[in-house]
């Protein structure tokens, strides 16, 4: 009888773990969904209102304007506009390069693309003038006038969680096949 109990006790264990994980799982998903960027301007108004945990993930797609390796050669610091801007890219750029810093850096989410773990996988290249779909940016947060958040570059063990796509139009469209969004999504124009 004490065998059957303790069986019984390990299958009620393994439900409520069973139940845990896939509320979990539900969260992320949901998480996922919500969270998801094509503006700078959004994003800002997300982090400021929301001041969001380290933890918190959020999914963008998004331009890149410029990017460089960091010094310690671990990974590269993107500097990201909205989409859309794809066609302009060149004379944006300009213009912002114009404004005083502060103004400037308020139009940008800079990004830290840590490379994979595994060295034998290569480092991330980004082109300037691509729009790339990041997904699991973490640590939001304004250094100054500044957005900046982290995210872990594709290895292995965590595919397409950064993906070029020829243009904004065509990465929205897989972002939406893949998954309805109640986000800003739909609000953007391109």
């Amino acid at each position: 009888m004490g065998r059957d109990s303790a069986s019984d006790d390990d299958e009620a264990d393994a439900a409520e773990l069973l139940a845990e994980v896939e509320a979990e799982l539900r969260e992320q998903r949901a998480e996922e969904a919500t969270n998801m960027f094509v503006s700078v301007k959004k994003i800002r108004d997300f982090a400021k209102t929301e001041q969001p945990a380290e933890t918190v993930n959020v999914s963008t797609i998004m331009c890149v304007l410029d990017s460089e390796r960091l010094e310690n050669n671990r990974g590269s610091r993107v500097n990201l506009v909205e989409g859309y801007m794809q066609r302009h890219i060149k004379s944006y750029g300009k213009t912002l390069a114009r404004m005083d810093k502060f103004r400037s850096d308020a139009r940008v989410l800079k990004l830290t693309v840590w490379d994979p773990k595994n060295r034998s996988v290569g480092k991330p290249r980004f082109r300037s003038g691509g729009v790339y779909e990041f997904k699991k940016v973490h640590s939001l947060k304004f250094y100054h006038n500044t957005l900046q958040g982290c995210v872990q570059a594709v290895g292995a063990a965590n595919p397409r969680l950064i993906e070029e796509f020829p243009d904004f139009a065509t990465a929205k469209r897989a972002r939406l096949s893949e998954q309805p969004s109640d986000g800003d999504m739909e609000e953007d124009q391109e």
